[in-house]
């Protein structure tokens, strides 16, 4: 009995690596280009791109670091309109 049980666990081992590779067929992938190219707009906008309009590098850089800048604490005390303002401020 054990002798059958290593026997068929060995031809199922062997039958289940010398199946064949499964061959894809021509047209795998199609679907795919074809949703993109059903999603794109206007397919000859690429070759109509006109220049940027706008800020120069140093004046965007420049207007970059101004609205980081404006994230900033001015100050770290509490504003007198507040309630714990008002109690922090001396009399």
């Amino acid at each position: 009995m054990k002798r059958w049980m290593i026997v068929g666990a060995v031809m199922s081992v062997v039958m289940g690596c010398s199946s064949s590779p499964v061959m894809l067929s021509q047209d795998y992938g199609t679907s795919l280009a074809r949703m993109k190219e059903s999603q794109i707009l206007h397919p000859e906008a690429p070759a109509k791109l006109a220049p940027p309009v706008g800020l120069d590098g140093r004046g965007s850089v420049t207007a970059y670091k101004q609205y980081l800048g404006s994230f900033e604490r001015k100050s770290e005390a509490p504003e007198a309109g507040t309630i714990i303002g008002t109690m922090l401020t001396p009399k």
